[in-house]
């Protein structure tokens, strides 16, 4: 709730997804307690040319799945938000073409475990999203939660399994 309410105080007076990240850094270092950080991605989707401008403050790799099936991992440009007070970010671009998909997702889907304590992993994520290219979003994200619940077979999960998963779709005439 914290970063959130930093977000919502800084969005307005930010120009850029590096500024806006910025301000939020420096909001956490004043005022949230020690030792408390947040992994960030924030990204400006340009919707009528697909460009996606982000910052990764230390996030998992964001999952762009092609439409052809292929998967490119979007990186972290930075540290993540409310540790260091010299951090720095880069902007990083994107495309998304239509027919690709952005996942976004929190590290409780890589990291849930099966009873031997094997993670579900970023290798099952890539191979999952690129076996569903033509699937609608919602069926992927609600699936995607299957295969996890499946792979976890009742062992305890410790951590929010959160996902964001946009679609681009064709031009419209």
């Amino acid at each position: 709730s914290t970063l959130a309410s930093a977000i919502h105080l800084q969005i307005e007076d930010a120009r850029t997804p590096v500024e806006l990240v910025e301000r939020v850094h420096r909001h956490l270092t004043r005022f949230s307690r020690a030792r408390k950080f947040a992994t960030l991605f924030l990204g400006v989707l340009h919707t009528r040319t697909g460009e996606l401008q982000y910052v990764s403050a230390g996030h998992d790799p964001a999952l762009l799945a092609r439409a052809d099936g292929s998967i490119e991992w979007l990186r972290a440009t930075g540290r993540p938000v409310g540790i260091f007070p010299d951090s720095t970010w880069e902007e990083a671009r994107a495309m998304i073409r239509p027919g690709d998909r952005l996942c976004v997702y929190t590290d409780g889907i890589t990291e849930a475990q099966n009873p031997i304590q094997e993670e579900f992993g970023s290798e099952r994520l890539a191979a999952y999203f690129s076996r569903v290219a033509g699937l609608p979003v919602r069926e992927a994200a609600s699936k995607l939660f299957g295969e996890v619940l499946l792979f976890a077979d009742a062992a305890p999960q410790y951590d929010d399994q959160t996902l964001l998963l946009l679609a681009r779709g064709e031009k419209q005439p």
